[in-house]
């Protein structure tokens, strides 16, 4: 058999269990979390947690980081958020366009292992290629000359930074276009929560937008709050 088929049946179990793919999403905010979160967020008790975060730990798709007498579980550097979403992008809601299925607090912005997702990340990509501040999303994706002044002026690179990476993730769950992943997504992510234009949501992925954030797309990015395809998702 080849080692393909192999390996894809093995990940394709370990996914294949509702609590399993749930606590791997409550850690898909790039947090370490304690077994008892986890068992609440999956609706299970803690004997069930332990042994599905004993198997996932013993699959290397999370690790244990002892902290005193506790212990907190977080995603290794996986390409597991990226392939829930890419799986739910299949599931049969998905094919038959029944978005509504996604939280509202979800579709406009949330965290995706230290990246952004949703309407906003879309809309963020969408506009840096439109500048010309990145090259075509559709391609192998770099930042331009004019990308690497523009991220030193918002402070996303810092002085003599290296410009980070890019890194495209084909298709976003909710919105089936392409947004930013990478050190890049990363990046502008992280400045943007920095600079509270993007805050929490308690007990969820979900981001909101701030006025401060509506601000900063606006004047930055010329992102303006009535665009068709993201203005509902923007007033969020």
């Amino acid at each position: 058999m080849d080692p393909i088929e192999l390996d894809a049946a093995a990940s394709a179990q370990l996914l294949g269990e509702r609590s399993r793919v749930t606590i791997l999403i409550a850690l898909s905010r790039g947090v370490a979390l304690p077994a008892g979160e986890l068992a609440r967020a999956a609706g299970i008790g803690a004997a069930s947690a332990s042994a599905h975060l004993g198997r996932l730990t013993r699959s290397g798709v999370v690790e244990v980081i002892p902290q005193g007498r506790h212990r907190y579980y977080r995603l290794t550097s996986s390409p597991v958020p990226a392939l829930l979403e890419a799986l739910a992008v299949l599931g049969p809601a998905a094919q038959a366009g029944e978005r509504s299925r996604v939280p509202r607090e979800l579709r406009l912005a949330r965290w995706c292992y230290g990246h952004l997702g949703g309407r906003l990340a879309v809309a963020l990509a969408e506009a840096l290629e439109a500048r010309g501040l990145v090259t075509a999303l559709d391609g192998p994706c770099r930042v331009t000359r004019a990308g690497a002044m523009w991220l030193r002026e918002v402070g996303v690179v810092d002085g003599d930074e290296a410009v980070p990476a890019v890194q495209v993730c084909a298709v976003d769950w909710s919105e089936r276009r392409p947004h930013l992943a990478g050190a890049l997504g990363r990046g502008l992510a992280r400045r943007m929560v920095d600079a509270r234009h993007l805050l929490p949501v308690r007990g969820s992925r979900g981001l909101r937008l701030t006025d401060r954030g509506r601000t900063f797309l606006r004047e930055r990015l010329g992102v303006a709050l009535d665009e068709p395809g993201i203005s509902e998702g923007l007033r969020g």
